[in-house]
């Protein structure tokens, strides 16, 4: 399981993004408000993660704080 990832930012949509994490790009869900604070930069940022399983797959959902 994953709970936190340090990287930099490398792309943002309007509910993800993709964070570069020592050459892998983890797909990050995240609320608006928190995308709205975020953007794409050689920055390192800290998120922290909430991962969830299910049958169609894992995904992830970041949190600032």
């Amino acid at each position: 399981m994953i709970g936190r990832l340090r990287g930099r930012i490398v792309e943002l949509e309007a509910e993800e993004l993709i964070i570069d994490v020592g050459g892998v790009g983890y797909v990050v869900r995240c609320g608006a408000r928190a995308l709205a604070r975020l953007t794409v930069s050689d920055d390192e940022i800290i998120l922290h993660i909430e991962s969830q399983t299910r049958e169609d797959g894992t995904r992830l959902y970041g949190f600032l704080d």
